[in-house]
């Protein structure tokens, strides 16, 4: 849903290049790209979310099968698993908490845009209307 002025779609034909290259090079192109998608949108800072979250269950249900196997089944546990499982909470909650920051940069950086909260076509300013 846009909520906005009314738009207009104009057609054109764009001609080629009269003269010269592009100066544009992959590398600006991509920044161009980044840009585009991360200055409109809070989406990145979502994905940051999700992938705390899913790091954080993934390193929390290992822990639960390595202390279940220890207990039940008599499985040693070495270093190996008690090292996985920390990389794996330890930057599930860091992922998970830079996008608690995330989120307030977002909306900081929504507020600061200064964009008003709505469009109106007509204003009318019925104070100025003297009663006699």
């Amino acid at each position: 849903m846009w909520i906005g002025f009314d738009k207009k779609e104009i057609e054109f034909e764009a001609n080629e290049r009269f003269a010269g290259e592009t100066k544009w090079r992959l590398k600006n192109l991509v920044t161009l790209a980044v840009d585009g998608i991360i200055s409109n949108s809070n989406i990145p800072l979502r994905f940051s979310f999700y992938t705390g979250f899913i790091l954080s269950f993934i390193g929390f249900s290992y822990m639960l099968y390595t202390f279940i196997s220890a207990l039940f089944w008599g499985n040693d546990v070495q270093g190996y698993p008690t090292i996985v499982i920390l990389i794996l909470l330890s930057s599930g909650f860091q992922f998970l908490f830079l996008s608690i920051i995330g989120e307030y940069v977002g909306k900081i950086f929504k507020e600061v845009k200064n964009r008003p909260v709505y469009f109106t076509k007509k204003y009318s300013d019925n104070k100025t209307k003297k009663t006699e």
